[in-house]
């Protein structure tokens, strides 16, 4: 998210520690975005792969 950020010229992201957001996973974490949250969307990341692939979900690409 970092790379991408950087890439598209906008804030860096911020990592704020909070609850489960009601979710409580087991052997995962909950992601969102401000956008994902407007939504009403989380993602649950179990693993490496997990986590690379919601980098699009969390910060799309910007459309010129």
């Amino acid at each position: 998210m970092k790379r991408r950020s950087e890439a598209q010229g906008v804030k860096r992201p911020r990592v704020v520690l909070t609850g489960c957001l009601g979710i409580c996973p087991k052997r995962a974490v909950v992601v969102a975005s401000e956008a994902t949250l407007r939504r009403g969307e989380y993602l649950l990341l179990a693993d490496a792969t997990s986590a690379a692939e919601a980098v699009t979900t969390l910060m799309p690409p910007a459309v010129e």
